[in-house]
Protein backbone atom coordinates (compact mmCIF):
# COMPACT_ATOMS: atom_id res chain seq x y z
CA UNK A 1 0.00 0.00 0.00
CA UNK A 2 1.22 3.74 -0.71
CA UNK A 3 2.00 5.66 2.07
CA UNK A 4 0.77 8.72 -0.21
CA UNK A 5 -2.89 7.20 -0.17
CA UNK A 6 -3.52 7.71 3.44
CA UNK A 7 -1.70 11.67 3.28
CA UNK A 8 -4.27 12.39 0.14
CA UNK A 9 -7.57 10.78 2.23
CA UNK A 10 -6.82 12.79 4.96
CA UNK A 11 -6.90 16.06 3.23
CA UNK A 12 -9.35 15.23 0.71
CA UNK A 13 -11.48 14.95 3.80
CA UNK A 14 -10.33 17.78 5.75
CA UNK A 15 -10.86 20.20 2.36
CA UNK A 16 -14.57 18.51 2.11
CA UNK A 17 -15.46 19.95 5.43
CA UNK A 18 -13.87 23.76 4.78
CA UNK A 19 -15.95 23.30 1.36
CA UNK A 20 -19.03 22.42 3.06
CA UNK A 21 -18.75 24.72 6.62
CA UNK A 22 -18.50 27.58 4.18
CA UNK A 23 -20.83 30.43 4.19
CA UNK A 24 -22.87 31.29 1.60
CA UNK A 25 -22.15 28.49 -0.64
CA UNK A 26 -22.10 28.38 -4.48
CA UNK A 27 -23.01 26.18 -7.39
CA UNK A 28 -19.07 26.09 -7.69
CA UNK A 29 -18.92 25.05 -4.19
CA UNK A 30 -21.75 22.03 -4.17
CA UNK A 31 -19.46 20.61 -7.13
CA UNK A 32 -16.23 21.50 -5.45
CA UNK A 33 -17.51 19.56 -2.53
CA UNK A 34 -19.43 16.45 -4.22
CA UNK A 35 -16.02 16.06 -5.90
CA UNK A 36 -14.23 16.08 -2.66
CA UNK A 37 -16.74 13.26 -0.55
CA UNK A 38 -15.96 11.25 -3.82
CA UNK A 39 -12.68 11.35 -3.80
CA UNK A 40 -12.53 10.39 -0.16
CA UNK A 41 -14.89 7.63 -1.22
CA UNK A 42 -12.50 6.83 -3.62
CA UNK A 43 -9.64 6.39 -1.45
CA UNK A 44 -10.89 4.88 1.91
CA UNK A 45 -12.53 1.88 -0.45
CA UNK A 46 -8.72 1.44 -1.38
CA UNK A 47 -7.94 1.15 1.55
CA UNK A 48 -10.85 -1.24 2.64
CA UNK A 49 -9.93 -3.60 -0.81
CA UNK A 50 -5.66 -3.32 -0.16
CA UNK A 51 -6.15 -4.99 4.00
CA UNK A 52 -9.25 -7.49 2.69
CA UNK A 53 -11.54 -5.82 5.50
CA UNK A 54 -14.49 -6.62 2.54
CA UNK A 55 -15.26 -10.39 0.81
CA UNK A 56 -16.46 -8.21 -2.02
CA UNK A 57 -13.81 -7.79 -5.03
CA UNK A 58 -14.49 -3.81 -5.63
CA UNK A 59 -13.59 -1.89 -9.02
CA UNK A 60 -13.01 1.29 -8.08
CA UNK A 61 -10.56 2.37 -11.14
CA UNK A 62 -14.28 3.83 -12.66
CA UNK A 63 -13.58 6.40 -9.97
CA UNK A 64 -10.80 8.11 -12.20
CA UNK A 65 -13.43 8.72 -15.16
CA UNK A 66 -14.81 11.72 -12.43
CA UNK A 67 -11.88 13.38 -11.69
CA UNK A 68 -12.08 15.33 -15.60
CA UNK A 69 -15.96 16.26 -15.43
CA UNK A 70 -15.86 17.25 -12.02
CA UNK A 71 -12.21 19.30 -12.70
CA UNK A 72 -14.36 21.12 -16.08
CA UNK A 73 -17.67 21.58 -13.97
CA UNK A 74 -16.09 23.61 -11.00
CA UNK A 75 -14.02 25.63 -13.61
CA UNK A 76 -17.50 26.44 -15.25
CA UNK A 77 -19.43 27.26 -12.50
CA UNK A 78 -16.90 29.57 -10.75
CA UNK A 79 -16.58 31.38 -14.07
CA UNK A 80 -20.13 31.73 -14.89
CA UNK A 81 -22.02 34.60 -14.37
CA UNK A 82 -24.98 33.25 -12.87
CA UNK A 83 -23.81 29.69 -12.26
CA UNK A 84 -26.95 26.82 -11.67
CA UNK A 85 -26.19 23.13 -11.50
CA UNK A 86 -28.82 21.64 -14.35
CA UNK A 87 -29.44 18.07 -14.90
CA UNK A 88 -27.98 17.93 -18.34
CA UNK A 89 -24.30 18.59 -16.57
CA UNK A 90 -25.19 14.80 -15.67
CA UNK A 91 -24.09 13.81 -19.26
CA UNK A 92 -20.47 14.40 -18.63
CA UNK A 93 -20.58 11.26 -15.59
CA UNK A 94 -21.96 8.88 -18.58
CA UNK A 95 -18.35 7.43 -19.35
CA UNK A 96 -18.62 6.50 -15.70
CA UNK A 97 -21.71 5.33 -15.44
CA UNK A 98 -20.52 2.68 -18.81
CA UNK A 99 -17.16 2.09 -17.35
CA UNK A 100 -18.66 1.03 -13.60
CA UNK A 101 -20.90 -1.15 -15.90
CA UNK A 102 -17.98 -2.86 -17.63
CA UNK A 103 -15.66 -3.18 -14.54
CA UNK A 104 -18.46 -5.10 -12.81
CA UNK A 105 -19.22 -7.69 -15.64
CA UNK A 106 -15.35 -8.25 -16.24
CA UNK A 107 -13.88 -7.96 -12.41
CA UNK A 108 -10.57 -8.55 -13.30
CA UNK A 109 -8.94 -6.07 -10.57
CA UNK A 110 -7.32 -3.66 -12.72
CA UNK A 111 -7.36 -1.24 -10.04
CA UNK A 112 -5.60 -3.73 -8.02
CA UNK A 113 -2.46 -4.29 -10.44
CA UNK A 114 -2.67 -0.43 -10.90
CA UNK A 115 -1.78 0.09 -7.33
CA UNK A 116 0.60 -3.14 -7.14
CA UNK A 117 2.18 -1.03 -10.31
CA UNK A 118 2.16 -4.57 -12.09
CA UNK A 119 0.15 -3.87 -15.52
CA UNK A 120 0.51 -6.40 -18.19
CA UNK A 121 -2.71 -7.55 -19.66
CA UNK A 122 -4.19 -5.67 -22.52
CA UNK A 123 -7.44 -4.76 -20.90
CA UNK A 124 -5.63 -2.99 -18.07
CA UNK A 125 -3.40 -1.12 -20.22
CA UNK A 126 -6.61 -0.17 -22.58
CA UNK A 127 -8.51 1.22 -19.56
CA UNK A 128 -5.36 2.86 -18.26
CA UNK A 129 -4.86 4.93 -21.41
CA UNK A 130 -8.08 5.82 -21.59
CA UNK A 131 -8.49 6.99 -18.09
CA UNK A 132 -5.56 9.23 -19.21
CA UNK A 133 -6.76 10.88 -22.15
CA UNK A 134 -10.28 11.23 -20.46
CA UNK A 135 -8.80 13.56 -17.79
CA UNK A 136 -6.47 15.31 -20.41
CA UNK A 137 -9.70 15.80 -22.33
CA UNK A 138 -11.35 17.73 -19.85
CA UNK A 139 -8.39 19.30 -18.56
CA UNK A 140 -8.06 21.00 -22.05
CA UNK A 141 -11.61 22.11 -21.68
CA UNK A 142 -11.69 23.47 -18.61
CA UNK A 143 -8.13 25.24 -19.51
CA UNK A 144 -9.92 26.90 -22.43
CA UNK A 145 -12.83 28.12 -19.77
CA UNK A 146 -10.08 29.91 -17.62
CA UNK A 147 -8.38 31.88 -20.93
CA UNK A 148 -11.96 32.39 -21.46
CA UNK A 149 -12.52 33.74 -18.27
CA UNK A 150 -9.34 35.83 -18.51
CA UNK A 151 -10.83 37.65 -21.20
CA UNK A 152 -14.04 38.46 -20.00
CA UNK A 153 -13.14 39.91 -16.50
CA UNK A 154 -11.28 42.73 -18.72
CA UNK A 155 -14.39 43.48 -20.21
CA UNK A 156 -16.12 43.79 -16.62
CA UNK A 157 -13.61 44.85 -13.77
CA UNK A 158 -11.01 47.76 -13.46
CA UNK A 159 -8.89 45.73 -10.50
CA UNK A 160 -7.19 42.26 -10.49
CA UNK A 161 -6.70 40.19 -7.96
CA UNK A 162 -6.56 36.77 -6.78
CA UNK A 163 -9.97 36.07 -6.71
CA UNK A 164 -11.06 37.06 -9.46
CA UNK A 165 -8.00 35.75 -11.81
CA UNK A 166 -8.28 32.12 -10.80
CA UNK A 167 -4.42 31.85 -10.78
CA UNK A 168 -3.95 29.16 -8.34
CA UNK A 169 -6.93 27.19 -10.75
CA UNK A 170 -4.41 27.50 -13.69
CA UNK A 171 -1.53 26.35 -11.90
CA UNK A 172 -4.30 23.12 -11.05
CA UNK A 173 -5.40 22.73 -14.29
CA UNK A 174 -1.64 23.18 -15.61
CA UNK A 175 -1.08 20.00 -12.49
CA UNK A 176 -4.01 17.82 -13.11
CA UNK A 177 -2.10 17.77 -17.39
CA UNK A 178 1.35 17.38 -15.94
CA UNK A 179 -0.06 14.48 -13.67
CA UNK A 180 -1.49 12.36 -16.26
CA UNK A 181 1.29 12.74 -18.44
CA UNK A 182 3.76 11.64 -16.32
CA UNK A 183 1.39 8.84 -15.24
CA UNK A 184 1.13 7.93 -19.15
CA UNK A 185 5.02 7.94 -19.48
CA UNK A 186 5.27 6.01 -16.48
CA UNK A 187 2.58 3.34 -17.34
CA UNK A 188 5.21 2.43 -20.63
CA UNK A 189 7.94 2.35 -18.50
CA UNK A 190 6.64 -0.29 -16.60
CA UNK A 191 5.40 -2.06 -19.20
CA UNK A 192 9.05 -2.51 -20.44
CA UNK A 193 10.54 -1.97 -17.17
CA UNK A 194 8.32 -3.59 -14.60
CA UNK A 195 10.20 -2.59 -11.22
CA UNK A 196 9.10 -0.59 -8.40
CA UNK A 197 10.05 2.65 -9.17
CA UNK A 198 7.98 2.67 -12.61
CA UNK A 199 5.13 2.11 -10.74
CA UNK A 200 1.98 4.38 -12.44
CA UNK A 201 0.41 4.72 -9.44
CA UNK A 202 3.12 6.65 -7.67
CA UNK A 203 2.72 9.70 -10.04
CA UNK A 204 -1.11 9.67 -10.30
CA UNK A 205 -1.58 9.65 -6.64
CA UNK A 206 0.91 12.06 -5.85
CA UNK A 207 -0.72 14.68 -8.16
CA UNK A 208 -4.16 14.08 -6.15
CA UNK A 209 -2.13 15.00 -3.18
CA UNK A 210 -0.72 18.03 -4.39
CA UNK A 211 -4.27 18.93 -6.11
CA UNK A 212 -6.03 18.12 -1.89
CA UNK A 213 -3.37 20.55 -0.57
CA UNK A 214 -4.39 23.12 -3.33
CA UNK A 215 -8.04 23.01 -2.66
CA UNK A 216 -7.33 23.08 0.83
CA UNK A 217 -5.91 26.17 0.96
CA UNK A 218 -7.42 28.17 -2.14
CA UNK A 219 -10.57 26.27 -2.91
CA UNK A 220 -12.46 26.60 0.03
CA UNK A 221 -11.35 30.17 0.72
CA UNK A 222 -12.70 30.80 -3.10
CA UNK A 223 -15.63 33.26 -3.55
CA UNK A 224 -17.77 33.97 -6.35
CA UNK A 225 -16.45 35.99 -8.83
CA UNK A 226 -19.64 37.52 -10.97
CA UNK A 227 -21.29 38.92 -7.27
CA UNK A 228 -20.57 42.34 -7.92
CA UNK A 229 -22.75 44.74 -6.02
CA UNK A 230 -24.00 47.63 -7.86
CA UNK A 231 -23.28 50.58 -5.87
CA UNK A 232 -22.97 54.22 -6.52
CA UNK A 233 -20.09 56.30 -5.71
CA UNK A 234 -20.03 57.29 -2.19
CA UNK A 235 -20.11 60.96 -1.18
CA UNK A 236 -16.63 60.90 0.06
CA UNK A 237 -15.10 59.97 -3.53
CA UNK A 238 -16.95 61.71 -5.39
CA UNK A 239 -16.36 65.23 -3.35
CA UNK A 240 -12.62 63.91 -3.66
CA UNK A 241 -12.59 63.78 -7.22
CA UNK A 242 -13.92 66.97 -7.21
CA UNK A 243 -11.66 68.74 -5.27
CA UNK A 244 -10.45 72.46 -6.46
CA UNK A 245 -7.17 71.03 -6.73
CA UNK A 246 -8.27 68.34 -9.10
CA UNK A 247 -10.09 70.81 -11.10
CA UNK A 248 -7.50 72.92 -11.83
CA UNK A 249 -5.62 69.40 -13.42
CA UNK A 250 -7.73 67.81 -15.81
CA UNK A 251 -6.57 65.09 -17.15
CA UNK A 252 -6.23 64.35 -20.64
CA UNK A 253 -4.89 61.07 -21.93
CA UNK A 254 -2.82 62.42 -25.18
CA UNK A 255 0.02 63.31 -22.48
CA UNK A 256 -0.01 59.39 -21.63
CA UNK A 257 -0.79 57.47 -25.04
CA UNK A 258 -1.39 58.12 -28.55
CA UNK A 259 -4.29 58.26 -29.85
CA UNK A 260 -6.70 55.10 -30.94
CA UNK A 261 -8.61 55.27 -33.73
CA UNK A 262 -11.88 54.99 -33.56
CA UNK A 263 -13.37 52.13 -34.72
CA UNK A 264 -16.23 52.39 -37.21
CA UNK A 265 -18.89 49.76 -36.56
CA UNK A 266 -22.50 49.49 -38.14
CA UNK A 267 -23.83 46.87 -35.24
CA UNK A 268 -25.84 45.73 -37.93
CA UNK A 269 -26.69 42.83 -35.37
CA UNK A 270 -27.01 44.63 -32.27
CA UNK A 271 -29.72 46.84 -30.28
CA UNK A 272 -27.68 49.59 -31.07
CA UNK A 273 -27.21 51.85 -34.00
CA UNK A 274 -24.15 54.25 -34.41
CA UNK A 275 -25.54 56.84 -33.18
CA UNK A 276 -27.23 55.58 -29.84
CA UNK A 277 -23.34 54.44 -29.80
CA UNK A 278 -21.25 57.60 -30.20
CA UNK A 279 -23.88 59.23 -27.40
CA UNK A 280 -23.17 56.52 -25.27
CA UNK A 281 -18.93 56.90 -26.00
CA UNK A 282 -19.75 60.65 -25.53
CA UNK A 283 -21.55 60.14 -21.77
CA UNK A 284 -19.07 57.70 -20.71
CA UNK A 285 -16.12 59.89 -21.23
CA UNK A 286 -17.35 62.90 -20.12
CA UNK A 287 -18.67 60.83 -16.69
CA UNK A 288 -15.07 59.85 -16.58
CA UNK A 289 -13.48 63.07 -16.92
CA UNK A 290 -15.87 65.17 -15.03
CA UNK A 291 -16.80 62.71 -11.83
CA UNK A 292 -13.51 60.51 -11.96
CA UNK A 293 -15.21 57.43 -11.22
CA UNK A 294 -11.69 55.71 -11.79
CA UNK A 295 -10.44 56.84 -8.79
CA UNK A 296 -12.63 54.05 -6.66
CA UNK A 297 -10.88 51.09 -6.58
CA UNK A 298 -13.10 48.39 -7.10
CA UNK A 299 -14.98 50.16 -9.97
CA UNK A 300 -16.89 47.45 -12.27
CA UNK A 301 -18.75 47.93 -15.81
CA UNK A 302 -22.01 47.49 -13.71
CA UNK A 303 -21.44 50.35 -11.38
CA UNK A 304 -20.39 52.56 -14.72
CA UNK A 305 -23.52 51.02 -17.09
CA UNK A 306 -26.04 52.00 -13.61
CA UNK A 307 -24.75 55.57 -13.24
CA UNK A 308 -25.08 55.76 -16.67
CA UNK A 309 -28.35 54.11 -17.19
CA UNK A 310 -27.76 51.82 -19.83
CA UNK A 311 -27.37 48.03 -20.17
CA UNK A 312 -24.05 46.69 -18.91
CA UNK A 313 -24.12 44.67 -21.92
CA UNK A 314 -24.85 47.80 -24.46
CA UNK A 315 -21.99 49.88 -22.28
CA UNK A 316 -19.46 46.54 -23.14
CA UNK A 317 -20.18 47.04 -26.84
CA UNK A 318 -19.40 50.71 -27.35
CA UNK A 319 -15.92 50.55 -25.80
CA UNK A 320 -14.76 47.64 -27.36
CA UNK A 321 -16.22 48.49 -31.07
CA UNK A 322 -16.39 52.34 -30.79
CA UNK A 323 -13.82 53.18 -28.46
CA UNK A 324 -11.46 50.16 -29.11
CA UNK A 325 -10.21 49.50 -25.65
CA UNK A 326 -11.57 47.14 -23.32
CA UNK A 327 -13.10 48.15 -19.91
CA UNK A 328 -9.81 47.36 -17.65
CA UNK A 329 -7.50 49.30 -20.02
CA UNK A 330 -9.54 52.10 -20.38
CA UNK A 331 -10.58 52.59 -16.85
CA UNK A 332 -6.77 52.25 -16.17
CA UNK A 333 -5.16 54.64 -18.84
CA UNK A 334 -6.69 57.08 -16.86
CA UNK A 335 -5.59 56.36 -13.58
CA UNK A 336 -1.90 56.32 -15.22
CA UNK A 337 -2.76 59.78 -16.46
CA UNK A 338 -4.49 60.59 -13.11
CA UNK A 339 -0.72 59.17 -11.31
CA UNK A 340 1.22 61.33 -14.06
CA UNK A 341 -0.79 64.79 -13.02
CA UNK A 342 0.09 64.00 -9.55
CA UNK A 343 4.05 63.31 -10.25
CA UNK A 344 3.81 66.74 -11.93
CA UNK A 345 2.23 68.76 -8.78
CA UNK A 346 4.36 69.66 -6.20
CA UNK A 347 1.29 69.37 -3.79
CA UNK A 348 2.05 65.60 -3.64
CA UNK A 349 5.86 65.57 -3.44
CA UNK A 350 4.97 64.25 0.18
CA UNK A 351 3.58 61.33 -1.47
CA UNK A 352 4.97 58.17 -1.66
CA UNK A 353 4.38 56.82 -5.37
CA UNK A 354 2.30 53.54 -3.73
CA UNK A 355 0.65 56.63 -1.77
CA UNK A 356 -0.21 58.21 -5.23
CA UNK A 357 -1.42 55.05 -7.00
CA UNK A 358 -3.84 54.09 -4.11
CA UNK A 359 -5.08 58.16 -4.70
CA UNK A 360 -5.48 57.58 -8.47
CA UNK A 361 -7.56 54.24 -7.73
CA UNK A 362 -4.92 51.11 -8.07
CA UNK A 363 -5.88 48.92 -5.77
CA UNK A 364 -2.30 47.15 -5.59
CA UNK A 365 1.82 47.59 -6.40
CA UNK A 366 2.11 44.87 -8.59
CA UNK A 367 -0.36 45.81 -10.61
CA UNK A 368 -0.02 49.68 -10.81
CA UNK A 369 3.44 48.72 -11.35
CA UNK A 370 2.54 46.57 -14.43
CA UNK A 371 0.01 48.93 -16.30
CA UNK A 372 2.20 52.06 -15.98
CA UNK A 373 5.11 50.62 -17.71
CA UNK A 374 2.58 48.99 -20.49
CA UNK A 375 1.21 52.57 -20.92
CA UNK A 376 3.94 54.89 -20.59
CA UNK A 377 7.00 52.35 -21.29
CA UNK A 378 8.57 53.49 -17.69
CA UNK A 379 8.50 52.00 -14.84
CA UNK A 380 7.04 54.50 -11.65
CA UNK A 381 10.12 54.96 -10.39
CA UNK A 382 11.96 55.50 -13.87
CA UNK A 383 9.07 58.17 -14.87
CA UNK A 384 9.45 60.02 -11.87
CA UNK A 385 13.24 60.45 -12.04
CA UNK A 386 12.24 61.85 -15.33
CA UNK A 387 10.47 64.51 -14.26
CA UNK A 388 12.81 65.25 -11.57
CA UNK A 389 15.70 66.03 -14.06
Amino acid sequence: MLPIIYISLSQFIFAALLVFTKHHRQAADFILGYWLGLMSLFLSLIIVEQYKWSDVNLELFPFAYTVGPFLYLYVQKLTQIKPTIQEKDLAHLVPFALVCVAAAVSNNGIDDHFIEGNIFSKEAIFYSISIILHVLMYAILSFHLLRKHRKNILDMISYENSRISLKWLYMTVLLFIATFIFTFIWLILNYFYATKWFNPALPFFTGLCIFAYMISFFGAKQVAIFSIKSEPLTAETIALAETELREDMPISLENVVENEPKIEQRYANSGLTKDVAETYAQQLIQYFEKEKPYMLRELNAQMVAKHLGIKQHHLTEVMNEYIGKNFYTFVNEYRVAEVVQMLKNKKFDHYSLLGIAYEAGFNSKSSFNTIFKKITGFTPTEYKAELEK
